[in-house]
């Protein structure tokens, strides 16, 4: 086999599955054979909870590094879990503030598939259809980042030194100031020991503005793809 990096680092929905929909079975093999020589690491915006549900319990036997909330709750193989804390009284404030911006701006939601606004302890997440609306809504509702460019630019004002960046196709995180995943990816090479420069990060959305590009402000190699078919053939090659 030829291994090209020690640690290799996916994001979740759009590059190993479809948004909150469980590991495809050609992901999960394909990915049980990457672990059996390689560390196997994901790195996502959403929960730790959401990494438990959509990859660990069906691949209970592999030994994978879960990073949700972009590095703020992690769990290592056979540990426990760890999370960070934004206090409540901040989350309060930040989720009030977003709630009446959003609805100033006319993108309020009132029949969403799901929360609208999640308080994930370490992050705040705004989700324009909710946390479960259908995959191809979610992809049609700001194919060009100009919606949750100007929500991001609404509420910073109001989030008390908190910050707000571009999490899915419809949503936004608001985290302790530079939690991105630049971030995460610097908490992954400490953990298991590597320099950032050893770790092949594979994401769908590394462009400009995207919540995976500030994996590209490290020295991790970063590897773009399309969607989950895309990714199986990435690690088809990584296991040649």
């Amino acid at each position: 086999m030829t291994t090209l990096a020690d640690v290799y680092v996916f994001d979740l929905d759009g590059t190993l599955c479809i948004s909150k929909q469980p590991l495809p079975e050609p992901i999960r093999e394909a990915l049980r054979a990457l672990a059996a020589s390689n560390r196997v690491a994901i790195l996502t915006g959403g929960t730790l909870t959401q990494i438990q549900t959509q990859v660990l319990d069906l691949l209970p036997d592999v030994p994978l590094w879960a990073y949700g909330c972009s590095g703020t709750q992690y769990q290592q193989p056979n540990q426990p879990p760890v999370y960070s804390e934004i206090p409540i009284k901040d989350r309060q404030t930040i989720i009030a503030a977003v709630k009446k911006k959003i609805k100033e701006l006319g993108y309020w939601c009132d029949n969403p598939a799901g929360d609208v606004i999640e308080d994930r302890v370490s992050q705040i997440t705004f989700s324009a259809l909710g946390q479960y609306a259908d995959p191809e809504l979610k992809h049609a509702w700001d194919t060009d980042g100009s919606k949750r460019q100007r929500i991001i630019e609404a509420i910073t004002p109001h989030l008390n030194g908190y910050a707000a960046h571009a999490g899915g196709s419809t949503s936004i995180d608001i985290t302790h100031p530079n939690q991105t995943k630049q971030q995460g990816i610097t908490l992954i090479a400490e953990h298991l020991n590597v320099p950032i420069s050893a770790i092949t990060f594979i994401g769908d959305d590394l462009q400009l503005g995207g919540n995976d590009y500030p994996v590209t402000l490290t020295e991790a190699q970063t590897i773009p793809t399309r969607n989950w078919l895309h990714t199986l053939q990435l690690i088809k090659k990584f296991n040649e």
